[in-house]
């Protein structure tokens, strides 16, 4: 059987946003090094992160929170979440602090170049015939 898995977090997206939101402010108030190295940030004049939250019209059809219920998975497969929400939040957004050269080659485009560099050797993907395939699904 296939498990679509929850950890048991029933939370509407605009309350992970202000979660993300409050772990950074929580961040630069005990680092003098992100505020240094982040001096746009409004954490690190003492202004509040989520002040940068902008809301926006819903797509239509879009979920506003998540309820996946992993009872079944926890009654018959003994599935337990190794990592709580809250923690793996935290460390996504520790990944992140720790990594803005990667998010800011994202930001100005530098990426793609990275991308052209590794992915020259690739045959180009969803351009095949069914006859190129050589009976591959």
């Amino acid at each position: 059987a296939t498990y679509c898995v929850g950890g048991g977090n029933e939370l509407r997206n605009i309350d992970v946003v202000r979660r993300v939101c409050a772990v950074i402010q929580e961040r630069f108030e005990g680092s003098t090094g992100l505020r240094d190295r982040f001096p746009g940030c409004p954490a690190a004049t003492g202004g509040s992160v989520e002040a940068l939250i902008r809301l926006v019209r819903d797509r239509p059809g879009h979920d506003r929170r998540y309820a996946v219920d992993g009872t079944k998975a926890a009654e018959q497969v003994g599935f337990v979440p190794e990592i709580t929400f809250e923690s793996g939040l935290e460390a996504t957004v520790d990944w992140y602090l720790e990594n803005d050269s990667w998010w800011r080659a994202v930001l100005d485009g530098s990426y793609r170049e990275w991308i052209a560099l590794h992915d020259a050797d690739q045959e180009p993907r969803g351009r095949e015939s069914p006859d190129d395939r050589d009976g591959r699904p």
